[in-house]
């Protein structure tokens, strides 16, 4: 019995502890129209945009799940593979870096110049802001 009382103490403080930790993650909607973009796939980087990135997939919702920082991440960097960045600038500016402290606690909304979708940011959260490539896209 003595056990299994720890067991349910040991139980109860993971719990307790991953609610400490929030889970951050990147949503990527469509900057014309607010559209989740499903199944793309983001390129993402902590502080300095080297070495290979992490890959993550956006879900249905346009949800992909951020690993775990390292310790001394600061900031957050990404891009998308198949659509455009929809901040101003975007073919020639570097790739945009993202405090982690203000996406850990109050969430960050990209710039976005694609259009004005209705959206609500959410502590853990970075929303970017995205749209189809054209066919002159690159072209100088």
């Amino acid at each position: 019995m003595l056990l299994g009382a720890a067991l349910s103490v040991s139980l109860q403080a993971k719990q307790d502890a991953s609610e400490l930790v929030p889970a951050l993650q990147i949503r990527v909607l469509d900057g014309r129209n607010g559209t989740p973009i499903k199944d793309e796939v983001i390129h993402l980087w902590f502080d300095e945009q080297e070495g290979a990135p992490a890959l993550l997939q956006t879900n249905e919702s346009g949800i992909a799940v951020v690993p775990v920082p390292p310790a001394s991440a600061l900031r957050l960097i990404w891009s998308a593979t198949t659509y455009m960045d929809c901040r101003k600038g975007h073919a020639d500016a570097p790739l945009a870096a993202y405090s982690l402290k203000e996406v850990v606690e109050h969430g960050v909304a990209a710039e976005n110049t694609c259009g004005s979708p209705g959206f609500r940011r959410h502590a853990g959260e970075l929303i970017v802001f995205v749209r189809p490539r054209r066919w002159y896209d690159g072209a100088k």
